[in-house]
């Protein structure tokens, strides 16, 4: 089950901008930039995950 995630005013207009960027592009383009644009947060996202996991590993070893 996916939790609910709440975003900064600051993220919510980045989202804004972007989906403004991508529905201004030509409509032959706008497919290839979204995925680009959806690989990227998914690239961002696994990060996050990434640098969790390696806090809490650090964690363990240190007795936190």
């Amino acid at each position: 089950m996916k939790t609910e995630k709440a975003y900064t005013k600051e993220q919510l207009a980045n989202a804004n901008q972007t989906m403004a960027f991508l529905a201004a592009l030509p409509e032959d383009r706008r497919l290839m930039a979204i995925m680009v644009t959806n690989a990227f947060i998914a690239g961002m996202e696994a990060q996050e995950r990434m640098i969790a996991q390696r806090m809490r590993k650090e964690g363990a070893k240190d007795g936190r």
